[in-house]
Order: structure tokens, then C-alpha cells, then sequence
């Protein structure tokens, strides 16, 4: 609270009396919304030891900078410590990196979770975005996977960690408790800052994605158990 008051009195000539607020709608007061530009952030010298901060917190993994928008999907699956967790299209992270946050908040202070969350995404190329920006949380609960999302290979796991290096234990298949898929789209939704788009958009872009879609969410319907999400 001293913090937010002390931003607020930093800016209030320019940005009025909420210039950091919570997310009304996010669990724990966990998601803030600062009402400042990009711009304004980087060359107000007012704000240069928060925006210092913001990098610092970045960078060892505190503070994830995220569209609120994009926050809202991993808040439906009610991640419990012990799920199996599928992202099936999880570049560049920041839903990835929620999911990892739900399963070790949902533990007992000082145990680590038994869950398991494999974030995959099609391009190596975002695959290394992927792991740049999740590596931060320093998890051992977390795969990353190179493959189509349409064609995701089944998975095995031990049963439990006492048989996973006997040689008479069979892996058992993994099925998911909870499957995540923000698939491929044509991004119109972000034509409010990518303006580019505008030059490029046609109707036919969302119907180019269609079947696509559908194919990634099937493959995800049989990767789960009967009380998956």
C-alpha cells in the first residue's frame, strides 16, 4: 500500500488518482493495472527508479508483465499441486508461466508440488522464447515440447517417483488433468495496437484457421481423463 500510495503521488500530475490499481477480478490482488504508456514509463523521470524495478522483478521472476486479457484463460481451470497439465500452444510463455504459479501456490509452504506441466509449441524458434521466459521460476515441474499441437504424441509416466528407475515398472499412459489451447488465430483482436493489421485484414483470415483449430482442440479432447477441464 505504501508503495502504491508513493507511485500514485510520483504521477498524479499526469495520470490522476489511479495510476496502479488491482484487478478487480483476479484472485488475491496478484494482477495490477498500471495506467501508463509505454512511452510515459520510459521517459518520465519520475518513473525511472519504477521502471527500474519493473525490469529488475522481470528478470528474477517476481513481476510478469501480461495483457489482462490473456491472464483470464488459465483462471477456469482451477489448478490444483498434484495436475498433470498439457499447454498445447504455449509460446511465448505467459499463461504457461500462470499455471506454474497456480501449482505451487496451491501447496503447503516448503513441498514442492507433484504436478507437471508440458508447455509445447510448434516453431524451435518460439520454443526458446518459450524457455527464456518461464525459466525465471526456477521449476523442476515444467516440460517444454516441440511438436503439432494437432498431432501431440501420447506420454508416459512412472506411476509413482519409488518405480520410476525400476526396470520392470511399465510407464503408464498420462492423461492430463487439465488441458490448455490458445490456438493459432488471426490476431484481429489485437488491432487496437498492432495497426499494421488493418492493411492485411480480410474475412477470410479467421476462416483460414478453422479446421486447424478444430484439429488442435480434438487432439487435446483425447489427451485427457474423464474429470479434465
Amino acid at each position: 500500500n505504501d508503495f502504491r500510495r508513493s507511485l500514485e503521488n510520483e504521477v498524479s500530475d499526469e495520470c490522476g488518482e489511479y495510476a496502479l490499481s488491482p484487478l478487480p477480478w483476479y484472485p488475491g490482488n496478484l494482477a495490477w493495472h498500471l495506467n501508463l504508456s509505454r512511452k510515459q514509463l520510459r521517459k518520465n523521470p519520475a518513473l525511472e527508479s519504477f521502471h527500474e524495478f519493473l525490469k529488475h522483478e522481470s528478470e528474477v521472476g517476481n513481476v510478469t508483465r501480461q495483457e489482462a486479457v490473456s491472464m483470464v484463460p488459465p483462471l477456469f481451470l482451477n489448478v490444483q499441486a498434484g495436475h498433470h497439465i498439457l499447454d498445447m500452444c504455449a509460446a511465448p510463455g505467459s499463461k504457461t508461466f500462470q499455471l506454474l504459479e497456480m501449482i505451487h501456490q496451491s501447496k503447503e509452504p516448503g513441498l514442492l508440488p507433484t504436478a507437471l506441466v508440458i508447455a509445447n509449441d510448434l516453431k524451435v524458434q518460439r520454443c526458446d522464447v518459450l524457455i527464456h521466459n518461464t525459466k525465471r521460476m526456477c521449476t523442476a515441474n515444467l516440460i517444454v515440447t516441440n511438436h503439432e499441437a494437432q498431432s501431440f504424441p501420447s506420454c508416459s509416466l512412472a506411476k509413482d517417483d519409488s518405480e520410476a528407475y525400476k526396470d520392470h515398472c511399465k510407464p503408464q499412459r498420462l492423461e492430463f488433468d487439465r488441458v490448455l489451447c490458445d490456438v493459432p488465430c488471426s490476431g484481429d483482436g489485437t488491432l487496437r495496437k498492432s495497426h499494421d493489421l488493418w492493411r492485411k485484414w480480410s474475412s477470410s483470415m479467421g476462416n483460414e484457421f478453422h479446421l486447424l483449430q478444430v484439429n488442435i482442440a480434438m487432439r487435446g479432447k483425447v489427451s485427457y481423463h474423464e474429470n479434465c477441464r
